[in-house]
């Protein structure tokens, strides 16, 4: 799930691995890909769903699991 929502970020935000360590740490970061992927799963859930299909459904079963109004 990790390599899914790494290699989706790039699709979301321009990222040109390799070429500054630093930014490839960030961005490989637990918090930066959770970020990045509720940003998804937002604004994009298409491709959410497509490129990172077992994070989707995953996602989508814990939404269903939150109680109402918490």
């Amino acid at each position: 799930m990790r390599n899914e929502l790494i290699a989706l970020s790039g699709k979301w935000r321009e990222w040109n691995q390799g070429v500054d360590k630093n930014y490839d740490e960030y961005r490989r970061e637990a918090i930066e890909l959770m970020r990045r992927r509720h940003l998804g799963a937002v604004e994009r859930s298409g491709l959410l769903q497509k490129d990172a299909p077992i994070f989707f459904k995953q996602f989508m079963e814990q939404l269903d699991r939150k109680p109402r109004g918490a």
